[in-house]
């Protein structure tokens, strides 16, 4: 079994500013690769782009890839499940949401499935978010075991 860098994509998430990955190499899975853009129709554009999903085996994280690095997609190097060394990498803000670019790497090996049981390395399933004043907000969730909508139901069937 390949031997992911564990704890590498939350560290890359929090501390990839200075785009070279802090001088170290992190081996990372990719789980899943989409091409994205204007352009889906399968015609090579230099505008193409792909949206990658990284996993250290912990955690995942989108990325994007570099447009010098879609030839390793093009040319079906770099697959679903495929173990890839990031050497360099930046982590950008885009839409509110960050994400990570990959400036450089290669694919190393290939494996048959999902390591671990990877967990998203961001807040938009946690609890707290911080917001533009950079004080945390709460994040609400559906409560799914709330009865009250059943109960509400029932008083109104009763009134029709």
């Amino acid at each position: 079994m390949a031997q992911l860098t564990a704890g590498a994509v939350k560290d890359i998430y929090h501390n990839s500013a200075a785009g070279n990955n802090g001088g170290r190499t992190s081996v990372l899975q990719v789980v899943e690769i989409k091409k994205i853009g204007q352009n889906n129709a399968g015609i090579k554009s230099p505008s193409d782009r792909f949206r990658v999903v990284i996993s250290d085996g912990v955690h995942t994280c989108q990325a994007m890839l570099a447009t010098q690095q879609n030839r390793l997609v093009e040319d079906d190097q770099l697959e679903k499940n495929s173990i890839i060394e990031v050497s360099e990498c930046i982590c950008n803000v885009v839409q509110s949401r960050k994400i990570v670019i990959l400036l450089n790497l290669k694919v190393v090996g290939a494996h048959d499935r999902l390591i671990g049981n990877p967990q998203p390395v961001d807040d938009s399933q946690g609890q707290t978010r911080p917001n533009a004043a950079g004080t945390p907000n709460t994040v609400q969730r559906p409560n799914q075991g709330n009865n009250n909508n059943q109960s509400n139901n029932n008083n109104n069937n009763g009134n029709n």
